[in-house]
């Protein structure tokens, strides 16, 4: 299979109903997109079918969907969208659990004692994230966690780039003196 890496290209395929162009937008996005939805305290069931009815409906409104944004700040926005009709329906969901992926691979830490300081600093980083207001979360977690840029952070939750900025800003400030 070719592999198309511009998301543009990408959609402009599925809309002609690329079947092929689809799963590698799904194996692209699929366990992000999970990871997402468990930030915003879905368990693992729940954010699985979270998702899959967002593909589903990517795939079925193919031809009618307009993207303005890029193709990567629409799926996450169409999934918080998702998320919130999930809560409208009084859903039981649990804030922001505690376990996180971890954040980097093994192989880049040499000695036993390198990957103990960082896996306690994440505990660390990641209970002081929890003590952030709900907004200010979710806007860190999408910056650190999901790797999303300012743009699209702001196009997904509908803010300004201005708030996310300051938002990033203070979270940061806030992590830095709570480790210090």
């Amino acid at each position: 299979m070719q592999h198309i890496h511009d998301d543009k290209e990408l959609f402009a395929q599925i809309a002609q109903g690329s079947r092929k162009s689809f799963d590698q937008l799904f194996l692209k996005y699929y366990n992000p997109l999970i990871s997402f939805c468990k930030t915003t305290g879905c368990e693992e069931n729940d954010a699985e079918d979270a998702v899959s009815d967002l593909f589903l409906d990517l795939w079925l409104r193919r031809t009618t969907i307009t993207i303005t944004t890029s193709l990567k700040a629409y799926l996450y926005a169409a999934l918080r969208n998702k998320i919130n009709t999930y809560y409208r329906n009084n859903k039981n969901i649990t804030h922001l659990p505690t376990d996180y992926a971890d954040q980097l691979p093994d192989s880049t830490l040499s000695q036993p004692d390198e990957k103990l300081f960082l896996k306690d600093r994440t505990k660390m980083i990641e209970q002081i994230i929890t003590t952030l207001p709900e907004q200010t979360k979710i806007v860190f977690l999408l910056k650190w966690k999901h790797q999303l840029t300012d743009k699209e952070i702001a196009e997904t939750l509908n803010k300004t780039l201005p708030t996310v900025r300051t938002m990033i800003y203070r979270s940061i400030l806030y992590i830095r003196e709570k480790i210090c």
